[in-house]
């Protein structure tokens, strides 16, 4: 029976109740159809507006997902003709966030200052992405990391800010509707039992139940599955997908648009990845040390830094080829990754033949540990380095800097100290490790 009233149309139900109700007056069965049909439109209307925006948003997003991705790549190629190329991609991929905000205007209904916001926020994007692709088409590397993090980065995130206040609005609309839909089932359902009395007790219960387990409760269930799904919980499933009505219409929309968010979410994480050696990216690197940064604050606990860098890794490039170097960057950055065990720490590609290593609640004994383990995972992989000058295989050159994070001191402070650390190291002869313990009145 149940099987039977979910694949029937929410105007067949109503026709249903209708007939049980053919003795009561024409005015009443009017006054019911009516409200239904109102609700089969707000169906309607949610499924051609609010899930059509929502949609174009996360597919606006993923585009603008892709388009940081390629920046941040760009500065992994090693030919000016492959820079170029990415910055084409990258162009491509912020054409077609432009077009899908186009698509979008229409469906805003009073956000078009948030809209037009976003339209400038990406302009400057694209601005700052050329810009980019230019400087390292020029060998500029320095003027590009420069240009991503003075001022990329501050606008991807104002960007970011401002297409996730579209979707809240976007999933606000949907959450208004559906309860909208839920109080008007309701009313209905409240109206129709008084006005056919005692005497219709037992089709009042019948469409009591109709209303309620075939329409509000499925609303009630779809409103309860956009407020999971805007906390990002997408575990739970979608009900009601395999009805034939206008609650498995709005099912299966919401359930694409939980695939598109999981698509987004994914893209999202890929941003974060070297796409050559599949560790976490100088993007990463920036993100996960300002949060622990942060989080070691409060409890006042050390935070040590790695900064490794592949001793003559030119020469073995010129002379073993690009692939070989690559080759090499992805054993070694296999090797450096296993050197690490802990939740908290991260390692990651910083740039070229550079990598680091963030070692929460690390002190410096614990940190030169880390570091011998990496020159010995290093030395296992065995690759051959002919033209090194310091060994006949590949070696590394690693910067160790330890301090407590305070207020009045930086992550970068502690960067900048790895930094100098390294360079010492290489000073020193390359294929050995110089550390510091960074005391906090040394941090301007």
């Amino acid at each position: 029976m149940s099987r039977f009233f979910n694949n029937l149309k929410l105007v067949n139900k109503v026709l249903l109740m209708v007939g049980l109700l053919g003795s009561l007056s024409v005015l009443i069965t009017v006054f019911a159809l009516l409200n239904m049909r109102a609700i089969d439109r707000s169906y309607r209307d949610l499924l051609a507006v609010d899930v059509q925006a929502a949609i174009l948003i996360d597919g606006a997003l993923l585009e603008m997902n892709e388009a940081s991705r390629l920046v941040f790549a760009v500065l992994t190629e090693q030919e000016e003709a492959h820079m170029r190329a990415v910055g084409r991609d990258i162009a491509s991929a912020q054409e077609r966030f432009r077009q899908a905000l186009d698509r979008l205007a229409p469906l805003l209904r009073g956000q078009q200052g948030a809209l037009a916001d976003v339209r400038a926020r990406e302009a400057a994007v694209a601005a700052h992405s050329a810009q980019i692709v230019e400087a390292a088409a020029r060998w500029r590397g320095d003027r590009a990391l420069h240009i991503i993090h003075d001022q990329l980065q501050p606008e991807l995130k104002a960007l970011r800010r401002g297409m996730d206040g579209l979707r809240d609005v976007s999933v606000a609309n949907y959450q208004a509707v559906a309860a909208e839909l839920a109080a008007q089932t309701q009313r209905t359902t409240v109206q129709t039992a008084l006005a056919f009395g005692l005497a219709v007790t037992f089709v009042i219960l019948l469409s009591a139940w109709l209303s309620i387990h075939e329409v509000s409760r499925p609303i009630n269930a779809l409103a309860a599955a956009m407020r999971r799904l805007a906390n990002k919980d997408y575990e739970s499933q979608i009900e009601g997908v395999h009805r034939r009505d206008e609650v498995g219409q709005m099912a299966q929309a919401m359930d694409y648009f939980r695939e598109k968010m999981i698509e987004a979410d994914r893209l999202q994480q890929e941003v974060l990845r070297d796409p050559l050696t599949g560790i976490a990216n100088r993007r990463a690197f920036d993100q996960a040390l300002e949060r622990t940064w942060h989080a070691l604050q409060a409890s006042q606990r050390p935070l040590s830094l790695l900064f490794m860098d592949i001793d003559h890794f030119k020469p073995f490039n010129d002379h073993y080829g690009h692939g070989e170097g690559d080759r090499c960057l992805t054993r070694i950055a296999s090797a450096l990754h296993g050197c690490t065990h802990r939740p908290g720490d991260l390692v990651a590609r910083y740039g070229g033949e550079e990598f680091v290593a963030i070692l929460p609640d690390t002190d410096a004994q614990g940190a030169l540990g880390v570091a011998q383990a990496c020159h010995a995972a290093t030395a296992v992989q065995a690759i051959p380095h002919g033209h090194s000058g310091v060994s006949g295989w590949v070696t590394l050159s690693i910067g160790v800097a330890t301090m407590v994070p305070r207020q009045d001191s930086t992550p970068q402070a502690l960067l900048q100290a790895a930094d100098a650390m390294l360079y010492a190291a290489k000073a020193a002869g390359r294929n050995t490790t110089r550390a510091t313990t960074v005391a906090p009145n040394a941090m301007e």
